[in-house]
């Protein structure tokens, strides 16, 4: 313990446990290293060896630390889960824009996806502002109407009774 106790420690310690659950991490390596000294062939893989069950500790004190903190794992599952929402938002926003035909496309791709001022697009397209405005207003109606339909079920579709 005397050899090794510096070195479990810093070990420990580069994982950041909160409170106690450092020492507490510490006295659990040496708990589990006296009983299996003797059967240990190799003396020269005690150091590795104590490393390897060091981190091995630190992960699990972390895993019981997350465990205990239900508000971080809800925080987890909530940033998740509006991860996959603007994911799958991004997908909608797409499908409606390659519905559009390619005037209007192009319009609302700079306006919305690039950022770009209608003067800008104007400049861009050889169109005045107005011109803008509209198609974008149009493509934004399109591609509403698209999207609405698509999501509509087919009618009249063959289902057998």
């Amino acid at each position: 313990m005397e050899r090794f106790s510096g070195y479990v420690y810093a070990i420990v310690g580069c994982f950041d446990l909160d409170g106690d659950r450092a020492p507490d991490a510490y006295h659990d390596v040496f708990t589990r290293v006296y009983p299996r000294l003797d059967p240990l062939a190799d003396p020269g893989a005690l150091k590795p060896w104590i490393a390897q069950l060091a981190r091995r500790v630190a992960l699990d004190r972390l895993r019981l630390d997350a465990r205990e903190l239900p508000s971080d794992a809800c925080t987890f599952e909530l940033a998740a889960e509006r991860d996959l929402t603007e994911i799958e938002l991004a997908m909608v926003v797409r499908e409606a824009l390659d519905c559009l035909d390619e005037p209007f496309r192009e319009v609302i791709r700079r306006f919305f996806i690039a950022d770009e001022r209608y003067r800008a697009i104007g400049e861009a397209l050889g169109l005045p502002p107005g011109t803008v405005a509209s198609r974008i207003s149009r493509g934004l109606v399109m591609g509403r109407r698209a999207l609405e339909e698509e999501a509509q079920p087919a009618a009249g579709g063959d289902i057998d009774a």
